[in-house]
């Protein structure tokens, strides 16, 4: 058991190498502006801050959390733009204007690979309830390894926030359906309700 927790600490730490080695050869997305811009505005202003048809507010705040410390200006541009590129555009400028992008997305960024690693480690520690230790290490192989998985835990945008709450709270139902428990009840029905509050357009 031992040798597999090493395994399994050795595969999420290649690929959070992996993963970083990747999003820092990246230049931001118009995606990932558009979240962290999103996200400061919630920050700043609260839910009312931003008009809604855009994305939920859950992952873009956590998304802007580690950038609270810097205490950014919150951006000021129109959210309900007949062209929608204009909002990416405006927040693309909102992010140069800041400062330094790098810096601030390597911030952003790591909510996504925390993310990562935290839907990898529920892949493992569902897999190997079902199927035995080698299932286990072979789903977090195939998750640590993934391109897809590699770039996603790399990019500061809702879609691997929605994955770790969505995955987590489909172990946790199923946790309850083979031993029901109030609180395992309570766990499933919370990150199911995260995972809609993340979920991207």
């Amino acid at each position: 058991m031992r040798g597999a927790s090493w395994a399994a600490a050795a595969l999420l730490a290649a690929h959070a190498a992996l993963a970083w080695s990747v999003q820092a050869r990246k230049t931001p997305a118009p995606d990932e502006a558009f979240t962290i811009a999103q996200g400061a505005a919630y920050w700043h202003g609260g839910l009312g801050a931003v008009p809604p048809f855009v994305n939920p507010p859950l992952a873009p705040l956590l998304t802007a959390l580690p950038l609270l410390p810097l205490r950014l200006t919150p951006p000021v541009f129109d959210w309900q733009a007949a062209n929608p590129w204009e909002a990416f555009r405006s927040a693309r400028d909102y992010l140069y204007q800041l400062g330094l992008p790098d810096p601030l997305l390597r911030r952003a960024r790591a909510v996504a690979l925390v993310a990562g690693l935290v839907t990898g480690f529920v892949m493992w520690q569902w897999a190997g309830a079902l199927w035995g230790e080698r299932a286990g290490l072979t789903a977090l192989a195939l998750w640590a390894f993934c391109p897809t998985t590699i770039a996603y835990s790399g990019l500061a945008t809702t879609d691997m926030i929605l994955t770790m709450f969505f995955v987590t709270a489909a172990f946790f139902w199923w946790r309850y359906l083979f031993a029901p428990s109030i609180p395992r009840a309570m766990a499933a029905g919370v990150l199911l309700l995260a995972a809609t509050l993340a979920a991207g357009e």
